[in-house]
């Protein structure tokens, strides 16, 4: 079987790697699968938070750039019948590099009370670039607002495990996020950084059907 496998999620494009690209918001759905130039060990993947970053990061009209992390984060990888990522992210557990803003961002910046989760599910395919570069495509869920989107980054294989890189930047505006108080002080455009590490994930015992 010649396929494989990044997120988390979340969220598209022009070039790949590591380098920030604009995220697309694209109106259409997303493109049929396309098989991966990979050689997995398992149908399922798992990313391993503890081994992975995931950070988006605002800018002010001051050309400081402030870094948001969230604590509960999970993304997945199925391969059957194609190579597909799941993520979900939890608001609430935002924290914000910046002395007293992560109360303001999960109150009136992502509204977490109300919009507790913000959600990827998008196809993972090969490109005819460097044997590298792979696209992500799908339907993003966040502040309420589901937008299809792409982008591109690289995904390469670490013994038994995958790892995806990518860096972009994307309209905070085209999800509804906004907050009147701190407008004039914020740019639109955020960048989201992703470097993440996917492992097989094993069934449990308890998940073996009964003989």
């Amino acid at each position: 079987m010649r396929c494989a496998l990044p997120l988390v999620l979340v969220l598209v494009a022009a070039c790949g790697g590591t380098k920030t690209q604009r995220a697309a918001v694209v109106p259409s759905a997303p493109a049929g699968p396309r098989p991966l130039d990979l050689h997995p060990t398992a149908s399922r993947y798992r990313v391993d938070a503890k081994r992975s970053r995931f950070e988006i990061y605002g800018t002010d009209v001051f050309g400081s750039e402030h870094r948001m992390t969230f604590k509960t984060w999970e993304a997945h990888v199925t391969l059957d019948p194609a190579p597909r990522i799941t993520a979900k992210i939890e608001t609430e557990s935002v924290v914000v590099d910046f002395p007293g803003a992560t109360s303001t961002v999960q109150k009136h910046v992502l509204e977490c009370a109300k919009f507790p989760v913000a959600t990827l599910d998008a196809s993972l395919a090969r490109t005819d670039g460097p044997p590298a570069e792979h696209v992500v495509e799908g339907i993003a869920e966040l502040h309420g607002v589901k937008k299809t989107l792409r982008f591109l980054g690289t995904l390469t294989e670490e013994g038994d495990a995958y790892r995806f890189k990518t860096s972009f930047v994307v309209s905070r505006k085209e999800f509804d996020i906004h907050y009147a108080p701190i407008e004039p002080f914020l740019r639109d455009d955020v960048r989201i950084v992703v470097n993440a590490v996917a492992r097989p994930e094993r069934v449990s015992a308890e998940e073996l059907p009964a003989e």
